[in-house]
């Protein structure tokens, strides 16, 4: 099957729940991340920070795996390693070790806003799947407009990108 955010493309079958929260509050030793910001295509504002789902994937990578990918070797040798991605609305997909909030490999420049959660691909090779949620200017001014992408986790290489002026895609800017 096919996941996406509130269950298909018209994000119309959301699925709710409730949690048991003991303790409201921030472990005592905590970190932060600065991010950057992009200009939003009507050309007035910035995007910056969290989109406004602001969920940050977190994984313990297996052994196996983390050796193949292009984590720092530092973080590669960490016993407990946990890695934070974060797509961000900066234009930049980061990585991060959850313990300390330093970074776990390089970013990745794909230059457009991504609003919302991105997902990790289920089976074989680690891929991020993530859309970007605005248009962008382009290199020589033109509009670029939001689409999907899927990412290689093991050295960061754009695998395929799809969506662009999606005419099933119930999305107007």
């Amino acid at each position: 099957g096919l996941f996406t955010f509130r269950g298909n493309y018209h994000r119309d079958t959301t699925s709710y729940g409730t949690a048991q929260i003991t303790k409201e509050q921030f472990a005592e030793k905590f970190w932060t991340f600065e991010t950057g910001k992009l200009l939003t295509s009507g050309g007035s504002s910035y995007w910056s920070g969290n989109g406004w789902t602001g969920q940050p994937l977190i994984i313990s990578w297996p052994k196996e795996t983390k050796w193949l990918m292009n984590i720092y070797p530092e973080k590669k040798a960490k016993e407990n390693f946990v890695e934070v991605i974060y797509s961000g609305m900066d234009g930049y997909i980061h990585f991060l070790d959850l313990e300390d909030g330093t970074e776990s490999r390089d970013p990745i420049h794909v230059g457009m806003v991504f609003k919302g959660t991105a997902s990790l691909h289920p089976a074989g090779i680690p891929r991020l799947v993530l859309g970007s949620g605005d248009a962008q200017t382009g290199l020589y001014g033109e509009n670029v407009s939001p689409r999907a992408y899927i990412y290689s986790l093991i050295d960061g290489s754009k695998l395929y990108e799809f969506g662009a002026n999606d005419a099933m895609a119930p999305r107007v800017f």
